[in-house]
């Protein structure tokens, strides 16, 4: 269905190559516009260890056929989309171990992408996110530099990591949300809020190049639809019986650390010393602390020990050798 209401079904129109599902144990799956920077995914190709599909909601037909192992053009909101492909392709996303849901507005690269996967596996979690550098709505989702990931309850809509048996579970409701809010919360709920299988990934962070709900996605889905986008999340929530938090009350309940920047243990500084006067063995003094320029420790120069001044100055020391200096010159 066209116009007002809830998109129609959408049908995988390319297959690059002829290939089949499971050439790699990952799949990305994204919907993407005109500004998309699905390229940035895809490169240093050797660190590439991904299946890509693209579902391009732009106005240019076949415009990223050939830049992906599978294609479909459909325009829509992103999660109703997604449900409708999920349900194309059937069983055939569901053989690979993880599945990735970004927004195309993610900028990363292959190697990153490829090592997130790699942890997500090695650490058997069932939902997570990369850490965003910047422009994030939920400050639970910032990168950590100090963390390789943390485990929390919550996971956003513009990256989620699914394993496949989460896959499973979550992507019927993928179509209870025009623009996806709320869902976040339902994931994990109907996961059980599962200990330490949450988690946001802080080594492999990526960068979010618009303002949080500033996507093409999200414009003027009220007046397609004619749905109030806010009441439309507040019935998600209601139809699980789920109370949301505020934002910053989201928080994570620890993780594993990289290393600690505030505790590290620093090497103690060495004591510099000054330099010593060959004859004496006694250092050249410098610019004293309150600014006033001490005299300095020099080879052969008579000094007073008591007061610190040449002969001729003031002082006891200085008066006596004006004594007897005024003795030697009587004789």
């Amino acid at each position: 269905m066209k116009g007002k209401g809830m998109p129609g079904s959408c049908g995988v129109e390319k297959r690059l190559g002829g290939k089949g599902m499971g050439n790699h144990r990952y799949l990305v799956i994204a919907r993407v516009g005109d500004g998309s920077l699905h390229r940035e995914w895809l490169q240093p190709a050797e660190h590439k260890n991904f299946d890509l599909c693209l579902s391009y909601y732009g106005n240019e037909p076949g415009r990223y056929a050939n830049e992906c192992d599978y294609y479909v053009e459909s325009k829509g909101p992103k999660f109703i989309k997604l449900h409708e492909l999920i349900q194309s392709l059937g069983s055939l996303v569901f053989q690979y171990d993880a599945i990735w849901l970004p927004d195309d507005d993610i900028s990363t690269n292959a190697y990153n992408i490829s090592r997130m996967f790699q942890i997500f596996s090695e650490q058997n979690l069932q939902l997570a996110q990369p850490a965003l550098t910047k422009h994030a709505f939920f400050q639970v989702t910032v990168r950590h530099i100090d963390y390789k990931l943390r485990y929390t309850k919550f996971v956003e809509v513009m990256v989620p990591i699914f394993s496949r048996e989460a896959l499973q579970i979550c992507w019927p409701t993928f179509n209870k949300s025009l623009t996806g809010w709320g869902l976040e919360h339902v994931w994990a709920k109907l996961l059980g809020y599962p200990n330490k299988k949450m988690a946001i990934i802080d080594e492999t962070p990526v960068k979010h190049t618009r303002p949080a709900g500033g996507g093409e996605l999200y414009r003027n889905i009220e007046a397609e639809y004619g749905i109030n986008v806010w009441q439309n999340t507040e019935n998600l929530l209601n139809e699980y019986g789920i109370v949301a938090p505020p934002p910053h009350e989201i928080t994570f309940y620890g993780g594993i650390k990289l290393w600690n920047p505030i505790g590290a243990k620093r090497a103690p500084a060495k004591k510099v010393r000054g330099r010593r006067s060959k004859r004496r063995g006694r250092p050249l003094r410098r610019k004293g602390s309150a600014g006033r320029k001490r005299r300095l420790y020099r080879p052969g120069r008579a000094i007073s020990r008591r007061s610190g001044l040449k002969f001729g100055g003031r002082g006891k020391a200085a008066a006596r050798s004006k004594r007897m200096n005024t003795k030697f010159k009587a004789a």
